[in-house]
């Protein structure tokens, strides 16, 4: 029961900081593969 309310307190409490930041690091990843990926097919 403690563990659930600590989760939820903390999820309540920093849900919009973290979706912000896992939003931008989704974005950047995509690209990064993007660009990984372009730069398999032209430097090959």
């Amino acid at each position: 029961m403690d563990d659930d309310e600590l989760l939820l307190d903390d999820h309540n409490v920093s849900e919009p900081c973290v979706e912000d930041v896992n939003q931008q690091s989704i974005e950047s990843l995509r690209e990064w593969f993007l660009w990984s990926y372009l730069n398999v097919l032209f430097g090959s």
